[in-house]
């Protein structure tokens, strides 16, 4: 999509009259989207994003929810032609590992409503069962690589041998945790200060995956996060006491 391409769309469906006089802005930064600009007037400024098939459907699904730690769809129609328009935040990502309580609610509620049991076959448990596996394993492998940098290493040396003994059963009890909906690049960069903080660019979102994948960096050291998502979330409130303690 061209620039000449691009205000046609905003001038026509989102009906933005001073579109063809705007400024426009690359926004720096996601290697996915070909098209990710700033266009600012004095009557408006917007994020648009040019996005996959996928996470427009999941920004469809999300939109009825009027959910405010997401991405604010300003036009609906523009997103099922897989153009994103958002109100612009400037607050940048969030610097530290504490969400708002808010968000991990609405995240949870995300996942009550989106994750899908139907995908949850034995295909699927392989893959991440296989995948945790594979990342202890490689964890490992940095982990002595690191003690000739770093002699602090040898201080968790006894951690190292144990998940190397253990990584066929990480990846088992990984793969057997109950599925939900994931964003899957949950981190501080996909997440805007604000205030609210919001969560953004749900490019890797394809689909369900073991509950924690994504909070869990996020509720490690922070028990009231733990908390909040354990009462908010269906999966927690159904999962048995050792699959929430692991």
């Amino acid at each position: 999509m061209d620039r000449s391409e691009l205000l046609d769309l905003l001038l026509t469906e989102a009906g933005l009259a001073d579109a063809r006089t705007a400024e426009i802005t690359p926004i720096a930064g996601g290697l996915t989207s070909p098209l990710h600009v700033r266009v600012q007037s004095p009557r408006y400024d917007v994020a648009v994003k040019l996005v996959r098939d996928h996470e427009r459907d999941i920004l469809l699904r999300m939109h009825p929810l009027g959910l405010t730690h997401v991405e604010r769809v300003l036009y609906p129609r523009l997103l099922e032609r897989n153009l994103l328009v958002t109100p612009f935040d400037s607050s940048g990502s969030m610097r530290d590992l504490h969400l708002a309580p808010t968000l991990v609610a609405e995240f949870a509620l995300i996942q009550n409503e989106l994750s899908d049991p139907s995908t949850h076959g034995a295909r699927e448990r392989a893959f991440y069962g296989r995948g945790a596996e594979i990342w202890a394993r490689e964890a490992v492998t940095r982990w002595r690589g690191l003690r000739s940098a770093s002699p602090i290493v040898d201080r968790y040396e006894p951690l190292i041998d144990l998940v190397d003994r253990a990584s066929e059963t990480i990846g088992e009890a990984y793969g057997a945790l109950p599925f939900a909906r994931m964003h899957h690049d949950f981190r501080e960069e996909n997440i805007l200060a604000g205030p609210p903080q919001r969560i953004v660019d749900w490019g890797s979102s394809y689909g369900d995956g073991p509950f924690l994948f994504d909070l869990a960096p996020f509720c490690l050291g922070d028990a009231a996060t733990w908390r909040v998502y354990r009462s908010a979330s269906h999966i927690c409130q159904a999962a048995s006491a050792d699959q929430l303690r692991h």
